[in-house]
């Protein structure tokens, strides 16, 4: 193995030819079908660089093309299990704390919105897609970054409300939609099973703090 160091800019592909010493004709072959799977995967380079450090620092390096291909995935599900782990760690200690944003709820995203192709005027039209765009908040900035790395970039909240500018009136329309769709089934059916569970519920609760 070579030493080397990289960047989180260095093309990944590249900085494995030189820590593995893969610079064959066939192993270029290989490393960019590779890079156009894990780019299609929404891998970021900079996480692909990362991979190749982690590798390279394992007491016993792959020998054949499938066994690196093997360490690669292992190293990209242990990365995801840090990032998964981080953020629910980073979300149980905020929820102490009040909210920075509440139109994404801290999140970095507003979520359900109507979709822009699916609107003409205050009309929704069925069956009524939604669409995510990111928050105008530091959340959303962060959120930004994180898609732009995949190459996925997401609609801002302002350029949504410019295209959509009647996104309230329809996701209002809709809800009293709803509401006489719920009102006109529970008249004829009754209320459904669930309600009458949740509300047993409700008064043996309400009877065991009394």
């Amino acid at each position: 193995m070579t030493t080397a160091l990289a960047t989180p800019n260095t093309p990944w592909p590249n900085f494995f030819q030189v820590m593995f010493g893969a610079g064959t004709d066939q192993w270029k072959l290989t490393l960019a079908t590779w890079a156009e799977l894990f780019h299609a995967e929404g891998r970021s380079n900079s996480e692909m660089v990362s991979v190749i450090h982690g590798i390279s620092r394992r007491d016993q390096l792959p020998k054949f093309p499938t066994d690196f291909l093997e360490a690669i995935r292992s190293e990209l599900k242990a990365q995801d299990a840090v990032f998964v782990r981080k953020r629910e760690d980073a979300r149980l200690a905020s929820l102490d704390q009040p909210l920075r944003c509440k139109k994404c709820r801290d999140v970095g995203q507003v979520t359900g919105l109507p979709h822009c192709q699916h609107v003409d005027g205050v009309n929704w039209k069925r069956p009524r897609y939604t669409q995510a765009v990111l928050c105008d908040c530091q959340m959303g900035e962060m959120s930004r970054q994180k898609w732009h790395s995949m190459n996925k970039p997401l609609m801002s909240w302002s350029e949504y409300v410019r295209l959509n500018p009647d996104w309230f009136v329809q996701l209002s329309m809709r809800k009293l939609e709803v509401d006489a769709e719920v009102a006109a089934h529970r008249q004829q059916f009754g209320a459904p099973d669930w309600a009458g569970i949740v509300q047993r519920m409700i008064d043996r609760n309400k009877s065991l703090s009394e």
